[in-house]
C-alpha cells in the first residue's frame, strides 16, 4: 500500500536537513578561504609550517626561486590585535558600563553583584563589540540560592540575545550557550555541557565567535562548540548573573583575528546533553582553508545522494509492494539500487579526502571508539589506505548496480535477544490486511453498540455545562448510579450517531441550547427551586466552569499578542522552554516534565484522562500577579489596551481594559476602584512628569516613563 504523506516527510526530512546544514558548512568554509592570508615561500621555514610547505611544494619539487631567501610576514594573532575593552575593574568607568538590574558595587578592586533570587543582573558595556570577536571574563561566583549562574551576554537588544554563562547550581553544574529570539529563551541541549563550577574560585570564561561559530574555553582549557541555529543580529555585550552572588575581576574584549580557525561542533547526537569539546584554535593557511572547502563540498555531494537514495527507495518500495505489482517495479528497483550505490561511492570519496587532509595534518585526526570504552586510532597511513580500498570497492558497485537496494524502515521493533541484529529486522509491507482492526473498529462505532456515543456525548456535556450526565465518566457499568437524565443522554447519543459521528454538530447543538444559555447567579432564584434541586442535578441553573491551565496561559499569551498561532511541530520542552509563546498542548506533559505555572492550574493528570481536578488554592492568584509568565506579559497587554484607548481619559482606558481582558463592561464601583489604584500609582512614582499626565502613563507599557 500507499505510504502516507507524513511517512514520506518523516523519512526525508533528517536527510534534508543535513543537506541545509552541509551547504551552510561549505559557504562558511568558502568565506574562511577568502580571508585567508597568503601561503608563506617554502624556504621561510620558521614561519611556514611542515603541512603547508607539504601541501604547497611536494617532496622532489624545488621552485624556480628556490635559492632565494625570503622572510614571510607574519600574521597578525589575537594576542597582538589592540583590545577594545579591557578593564579590572580597580576604578569605577561609567563612560564603559551602564548598569542595570541588580545591586552592583566596587569593592577591593572587583565588580561584585548581591542581588540574589531568580530574576537577571546585568552590566552593559557602551563599547561596540564587533561581529566576530574574542571575549576573556574573570570571575568568582561567591554564592546564591538555587541556580547560581554568571557569565555574559551578547547581541543582546529587546527581542534577541546570545547568552554564554556558568551555572554553579548544587548537582547540576553546567556551561550553557543559549539564545533569545522573538521574546523567548531557547536552551540547546547540545550547546550544554554537565560539569562541576567551583564557588570562591577564580575562573576565566574565554569565547570565541565567528559568525555563529561560538567555541568556549574554561581557564585555558576547550570546553565546548557550538553553532547558533539563528542568524547574528547587532546588539550589546553584557555581565549578567541569574540568583548568584558573584565578583568580576577583569574583562577583555578584543576583534577575532583573521588567523584563527575555530572548530566546528561535531554532528548531533541524540540522549546527550554534552556536546563534544572542540581542539584549540588552529592557525589559519590557504591549504587548510582550501583542504576545508574541497572536504565541505563532498560533505555536501554525501548528503545530496543520500536524499536521492531516500526517494529512489520510497519510489521502488511502493512499486514493489502494490497489489498486484507495478508494471514499472523492475525498473524502479534498479534505480532505487543504482542510488544507493551512488551514496555509498559519494560517502567512500568523502571519507578518502578526509583521511588524506588528517595524513596531511589539515584536520584534527579523530580517534573511533571500538569496544566498550576503548578508543583505538589507527595510524594516518592505515586509514588513506583503507579509504582507498573502500572507494575502490564502491566504484565497481556503481559500475553493476543491479537491482538489489536497502528497504527503508517506516518502525522498528525491539530487539528479542542478544543474538538478534539490525539485519533481522527488515521491513514489511504486507499485500493483504487481515482485517481484525477494521472489524474491531466497525465493531465500537456500530450503531448496534450505543455505549461509544454515550460515553462520548457524556465527555462533551461535561466540558460545556461543569458537570456530566454520568457522574462517573470513567464507568458505564451496572456498579454506578444511573444518570439523572436517562432520556437526554439516549437522545443526543442517538443524534450524535445519526449525524454520521459529527463532533462538530455536537458542539453547536450544547452552545446553541438554553440550558447552555442558562444563568450562573442564585440571585433572586425561588428558594424553592434551590430546596428541590440544591445540587443541579437537571441543570435548571448554568454551573460555573473554570477555564483550564492551558486556556488561561494561552490566554494571557493572546491578550499581549505574542501566542504562537503555527499547527504542529515538534513538543515543547517545559524544563529549557518554559518561556516558549507556543500553545499549552504543544508542552511536553509527563510526571517528569512539568510546566510550572500550568501545574499552579489544574493541569491534566498523566494517569488519568477522563476528567480532571478542580481546585481554588492562593498560589493562582499569586501566578496571576507576580508569575514570571504575568510580569513579562502585562506591559504588552497594557501597550495594547492604550493603544486602543488612543489618548482617552483614564475612564476610558478602565473600560478598554475590561472589554479587552473580562469582555465585560466595568460597573460603577469597579470604575471608582481602578480610578483610585491609578491615581495611587501616580502618587508613588518618583519620576518627574509634567501637569496633566493621565495615571496610567505609570503602568509599565502605557508609556515610556521609567518608575
Amino acid at each position: 500500500p500507499s505510504l502516507r504523506p507524513e511517512i514520506k516527510r518523516d523519512l526525508t526530512v533528517g536527510a534534508e536537513a543535513q543537506v541545509a546544514s552541509a551547504r551552510a558548512a561549505l559557504e562558511q568554509a568558502r568565506k574562511t578561504l577568502a580571508s585567508a592570508p597568503p601561503d608563506a615561500p617554502a624556504e621561510a621555514a620558521a614561519e611556514v609550517s611542515e603541512i603547508d610547505a607539504l601541501v604547497e611544494k611536494p617532496a622532489g619539487k624545488t621552485g624556480a626561486n628556490s635559492s632565494e631567501k625570503a622572510v614571510a610576514k607574519k600574521p597578525a594573532t589575537t594576542a597582538d590585535a589592540k583590545p577594545l575593552v579591557q578593564d579590572n575593574f580597580a576604578a569605577a568607568r561609567p563612560e564603559l558600563w551602564k548598569f542595570g538590574a541588580g545591586d552592583w558595587k566596587y569593592e577591593s578592586g572587583k565588580l561584585v553583584q548581591k542581588l540574589l533570587g531568580e530574576t537577571r543582573s546585568s552590566v552593559r558595556c557602551t563599547q561596540t563589540v564587533p561581529q566576530d570577536f574574542e571575549a576573556r571574563v574573570r570571575f568568582r561566583i561567591t554564592g546564591g540560592q538555587r541556580y547560581r549562574s554568571v557569565g555574559f551576554t551578547f547581541d543582546t537588544a529587546d527581542d534577541h540575545e546570545k547568552l554564554v554563562y556558568l551555572s554553579a547550581a548544587t548537582g547540576a553544574g553546567k556551561l550553557q550557550i543559549a539564545y533569545k529570539s522573538g521574546g523567548a529563551h531557547r536552551y540547546p541541549t547540545d550547546a550544554a555541557q554537565s560539569r562541576q563550577v567551583p564557588l570562591n574560585e577564580t575562573i576565566e570564561l574565554a569565547v570565541f565567535v565567528r559568525g555563529r561559530v561560538v567555541n568556549v574555553s574554561i581557564d585555558g582549557q576547550p570546553a565546548l562548540t557550538h553553532r547558533l541555529p539563528i542568524e547574528r543580529r547587532a546588539g550589546h555585550f553584557e555581565l549578567i548573573t541569574y540568583d548568584a552572588n558573584a565578583a568580576f575581576e577583569s574583562v577583555t574584549i578584543a576583534p577575532l583575528a583573521d588567523d584563527l580557525v575555530l572548530d566546528e561542533p561535531a554532528a548531533a547526537k541524540t540522549a546527550t546533553v554534552t556536546a563534544a569539546a572542540p581542539v584549540a584554535p588552529k592557525k589559519l593557511t590557504q591549504a587548510s582553508a582550501r583542504a576545508a572547502v574541497a572536504l565541505a563540498e563532498k560533505v555536501l555531494q554525501t548528503a545530496e545522494a543520500k536524499v536521492k537514495m531516500i526517494h529512489a527507495a520510497l519510489a521502488a518500495d511502493e512499486a514493489r509492494y502494490a497489489n498486484p505489482p507495478a508494471a514499472s517495479a523492475g525498473e524502479l528497483a534498479k534505480a532505487a539500487a543504482l542510488a544507493d550505490k551512488q551514496h555509498a561511492f559519494a560517502r567512500a570519496e568523502e571519507d578518502l579526502l578526509r583521511a588524506e587532509d588528517e595524513s596531511a595534518g589539515l584536520i584534527a585526526a579523530e580517534a573511533k571508539a571500538k569496544g566498550k570504552g576503548k578508543a583505538v586510532a589507527a595510524t594516518p597511513a592505515k586509514k588513506v589506505t583503507d579509504a582507498k580500498a573502500a572507494l575502490d570497492k564502491a566504484r565497481k558497485a556503481v559500475e553493476a548496480p543491479g537491482d538489489s537496494y536497502v528497504s527503508l524502515r517506516t518502525s522498528r521493533k525491539a530487539f528479542e535477544g542478544p543474538t538478534e541484529t539490525e539485519a533481522m529486522l527488515p521491513a514489511v509491507f504486507p499485500s493483504t490486511s487481515t482485517g481484525r482492526r477494521t472489524a474491531l473498529a466497525d465493531w465500537i462505532a456500530d450503531k448496534q453498540n450505543p455505549l461509544t456515543a454515550r460515553v462520548a456525548v457524556n465527555h462533551l456535556w461535561a466540558r460545556h455545562f461543569g458537570e456530566p450526565l454520568v457522574k462517573d465518566v470513567a464507568d458505564f457499568g451496572r456498579k454506578n448510579a444511573p444518570p439523572q437524565l436517562t432520556v437526554l443522554l439516549d437522545w443526543l447519543a442517538i443524534e450524535f450517531m445519526e449525524s454520521g459521528w459529527s463532533f462538530k454538530h455536537l458542539h453547536r447543538l450544547m452552545v446553541n441550547s438554553s440550558a447552555y444559555r442558562e444563568s450562573g447567579s442564585l440571585a433572586g432564584v425561588d428558594p424553592a427551586m434551590r430546596a428541590a434541586d440544591p445540587d443541579n442535578r437537571y441543570f435548571w441553573r448554568r454551573n460555573p466552569v473554570r477555564m483550564e491551565s492551558e486556556i488561561v496561559r494561552d490566554s494571557i499569551h493572546a491578550l499581549a499578542g505574542v501566542l504562537d498561532l503555527r499547527l504542529g511541530g515538534p513538543t515543547v520542552n517545559p524544563a529549557t522552554d518554559e518561556a516558549s509563546t507556543r500553545r499549552s498542548l504543544y508542552f511536553t506533559h509527563s510526571q517528569e516534565d512539568i510546566h510550572r505555572f500550568l501545574d499552579a492550574f489544574d493541569n491534566a493528570n498523566p494517569f488519568d484522562c477522563y476528567r480532571r481536578a478542580e481546585s481554588v488554592v492562593p498560589q493562582q492568584a499569586l501566578a496571576l500577579s507576580n508569575s514570571k509568565l504575568v510580569l513579562a506579559m502585562a506591559p504588552k497587554i497594557a501597550e495594547r489596551v492604550e493603544k486602543a484607548a488612543g489618548g482617552a481619559e483614564d475612564s476610558g482606558f478602565i473600560r478598554g481594559a475590561y472589554q479587552t481582558i473580562l469582555g465585560l463592561e466595568p460597573t460603577a464601583a469597579e470604575l471608582r476602584e481602578c480610578a483610585a489604584a491609578l491615581a495611587e500609582l501616580k502618587r508613588l512614582s518618583i519620576a518627574p512628569t509634567p501637569a496633566g499626565t493621565p495615571a496610567r502613563a505609570f503602568i509599565p507599557g502605557c508609556a515610556a516613563t521609567n518608575t
